[in-house]
């Protein structure tokens, strides 16, 4: 006999729709549930995840995934409920659609609706779980990512591995308001072409500002799609124009942590250097930023980092306690203060700035500040 559970049981569908979809295709409904929908040689995978409840009916914090004729525990992590492994595990999955899907997940369960950026994706809640498209829509719509999820509140089940789902919920009902279908976009030339607009004419009036071609290559976590690659490509040959330093540490973080390139990464890191030291004025809020960046990585230079820090105090306004502050705040929250003795350390940098001031009575001022500052990180 198989086991029998209780619990909220979500089943889930997501497919890739065809790069040949048309809206001739069942009248340009979609339904990740029904492969057909999605068009020829579409990508597909159903599962389960079974939140158990105790027989009071509280969650008791474990869960199942129920997948491909196996069942196994789901690890928590960040997400709850284990949405990070359960992603991962789709083999079609792109890097823009992983946290749009996970976030649909984790508000599913929670019956809080779907909260989706216009620029990543639509859902519609209820109705069948369906999302219909006209003609001129097509294009947009092809090789997109569909998500159905199906959901059964304090539900009895049995596990079944010959079940589509992993699951048999016998005669249960869904739940009348939480069906949902979810598309999270693919971003072609055609869908980004109204940010790519909008960021091109920001460049334009804004002294060559990378700021909106950057977010797009956020927001997507990808720089592989042609579209995205062009942009990508952009802000590389259009970087040294720009002179805001966090453009310049945003392109690095790119570089590591979505296109995991360490030689470019390092090559903006000596760039963003470089632009660090061509303007006096300028020198000490951005070493501070090169020096946030560095300090972010295991492997991060602790000589480097305390070089420009170094840097920032030889270079910083003197009449200016936000720079103070701004030094003071990265030793004390860094990870490589930490290693230097966060608290000790920062004393040392303030007696150090407080050593560069001329002026008495600015230099009490400022020393009592710092001291302040000091004795809220203490407490």
């Amino acid at each position: 006999m198989s086991e029998r559970l209780f619990g909220d049981i979500i089943k889930y569908s997501v497919g890739r729709v065809s790069p040949q979809w048309s809206v001739d295709i069942n009248d340009g409904l979609l339904y990740a549930n029904d492969p057909t929908t999605l068009g020829v040689d579409a990508s597909h995978l159903t599962f389960s995840l079974i939140h158990l409840k105790n027989d009071d009916g509280y969650l008791t914090g474990e869960s199942l995934l129920a997948c491909q004729g196996s069942i196994a525990p789901c690890v928590d992590d960040e997400w709850g409920y284990g949405f990070k492994d359960v992603v991962d595990k789709i083999s079609f999955i792109q890097p823009w659609e992983k946290d749009p899907l996970r976030e649909m997940m984790t508000s599913i369960q929670y019956a809080e609706g779907v909260d989706i950026a216009d620029e990543v994706g639509i859902y519609s809640l209820g109705e069948e779980g369906q999302l219909g498209f006209e003609p001129e829509g097509e294009l947009r719509v092809r090789q997109s990512l569909v998500i159905n999820a199906t959901v059964y509140r304090d539900c009895v089940v049995t596990l079944d591995a010959s079940d589509l789902y992993g699951v048999s919920t016998g005669d249960e009902e869904p739940e009348e308001n939480e069906t949902c279908c979810a598309l999270i976009w693919h971003p072609s030339d055609l869908h980004l072409a109204e940010s790519v607009k909008e960021a091109e004419q920001y460049f334009a009036d804004f002294d060559h500002s990378l700021a909106q071609h950057l977010e797009i290559i956020k927001t997507w976590q990808s720089t592989n799609p042609p579209a995205l690659a062009r942009i990508w490509s952009f802000i590389l040959e259009n970087l040294a124009k720009d002179d805001y330093i966090w453009h310049h540490t945003s392109a690095a973080r790119i570089a590591r942590n979505i296109i995991y390139d360490e030689g470019l990464f390092w090559r903006l890191v000596e760039d963003a250097k470089s632009l660090c030291l061509s303007e006096q004025s300028k020198i000490s809020f951005r070493a501070i930023a090169i020096a946030q960046l560095l300090d972010e990585y295991p492997d991060r230079s602790r000589e480097l980092i305390v070089e420009l820090l170094d840097k920032a105090i030889e270079h910083m306004e003197p009449q200016a306690f936000d720079d103070i502050e701004s030094i003071l705040s990265f030793v004390l929250n860094s990870e490589i203060g930490g290693c230097l003795g966060a608290l000790q350390y920062a004393e040392q940098v303030l007696e150090r700035i407080l050593s560069k001031m001329s002026d008495k009575k600015a230099r009490t001022s400022f020393k009592r500040k710092g001291e302040k500052f000091l004795d809220s990180y203490r407490s």
